[in-house]
């Protein structure tokens, strides 16, 4: 299985699905976010069927991003199942969400250094 994961904001539809697209096609598991559920799932579909392995996981988080509460969620949620992404593509009030990935990307690192005795 892939170890490296992705986090796509605005992933149902537009440049967020086309950097899906390409995500899965290097082989990225990805989380997706985005509020409208429906073009989530049809994204997920679709990206499934054409990315680069058949081991590779898309989630999906219907979630609305203008709320810190929804945004907060979205990236616990996705992180608790696949773990600290390699690459968060965030925009569009995405600012909750790049705090909260930055916080674990650090807790993963500090936790990964030795620590002198």
């Amino acid at each position: 299985m892939s170890s490296m994961h992705a986090i796509v904001t605005g992933g149902s539809s537009g440049i967020g699905r086309a950097l899906a697209h390409k995500l899965a096609a290097a082989g990225y598991n990805l989380s997706l976010i985005a509020r409208r559920e429906a073009l989530l799932n049809e994204a997920a579909a679709e990206i499934i069927e054409h990315s680069a392995g058949a081991d590779q996981r898309v989630m999906v988080f219907s979630r609305h991003l203008a709320d810190a509460q929804q945004a907060e969620a979205a990236v616990r949620s996705a992180i608790a199942t696949q773990g600290v992404p390699d690459l968060p593509i965030l925009h569009g009030y995405c600012g909750i969400l790049a705090r909260r990935v930055q916080r674990q990307r650090g807790r993963s690192l500090a936790a990964a250094q030795p620590h002198a005795g």
